[in-house]
């Protein structure tokens, strides 16, 4: 808390701030200090021995009024999509906050997403268009930063790869320091087994009021399905799904 008032009343050093900026602000800084206060109250009260659960809820309540003061409102960096093209159509995508992949040197100031490999599932574009739900899959390893953090792009990905040589491009006064391609020579093939049984109260989807049910596993690029059970809510599949060949690096 101490941390985040500093720097807030610090001179910005642009300022070109808006009445939400300044309002916001305000709001952030009040609702800090009241936890703070309240945070106090709690350990006084802790004397009177406070029980285990009324400790735990308000925790909980603390926790739930900083995740409504880490949303932004206004979100000053646009969120990344992610599009699937066909015969120059768009056809699916998934967005990305931009928050969830920003850099920080502070790691606990860092996007939960930043520099991990994530798998995304793309859906199609407007409001619940009618089709499948999910139109494609697709792993990718983001990184969002200033240019004076390039050095740390690449520490994340998993280690045994060779790089080609950086573009020869720059951009303004940063010259681009990552390569085009990053090369796997090295690799691991793994064996998967998915032993499925069974599952309960599924939701009904005929006029019957039973479904069809499968299921479906998907592991990196592999995907397979269950064999289908006709006219239940509860299958039982006692299937083993067998995966061969999966390579990861």
């Amino acid at each position: 808390k101490s941390t985040f008032i500093t720097n807030a009343e610090k001179k910005p050093k642009l300022m070109n701030r808006t009445a939400l900026d300044k309002k916001r602000l305000k709001l952030c800084k009040q609702e800090l200090e009241a936890m703070s206060r309240d945070a106090k109250g709690i350990l006084q009260q802790q004397k009177k021995n406070i029980s285990l659960d009324e400790m735990m809820r308000e925790t909980q309540n603390f926790i739930e009024r900083i995740r409504f003061l880490i949303d932004e409102p206004q979100h000053t960096v646009p969120d990344i999509f992610i599009w699937m093209l066909s015969n120059h159509k768009r056809i699916a995508y998934t967005r990305i906050p931009a928050k969830d992949v920003l850099y920080s040197p502070v790691k606990e100031q860092r996007g939960k997403h930043c520099g991990k490999i994530k798998t995304h599932f793309l859906k199609l574009p407007g409001k619940r268009p009618p089709g499948w739900n999910v139109h494609g899959k697709v792993d990718s390893y983001l990184w969002l930063g200033s240019s004076n953090y390039a050095h740390a792009i690449l520490d994340n990905l998993p280690v045994g790869y060779e790089t080609e040589a950086p573009l020869a491009e720059s951009t303004g006064s940063h010259p681009t320091l990552y390569p085009a391609n990053l090369i796997y020579k090295t690799k691991n093939i793994f064996q998967l087994r998915a032993h499925m049984y069974q599952a309960r109260g599924l939701i009904a989807a005929d006029s019957s009021g039973l479904s069809d049910p499968f299921a479906k596993v998907t592991f990196v690029s592999h995907c397979q399905t269950t064999k289908i059970i006709q006219q239940t809510l509860s299958p039982t599949w006692n299937q083993m799904l067998l995966f061969n060949n999966i390579q990861l690096h």
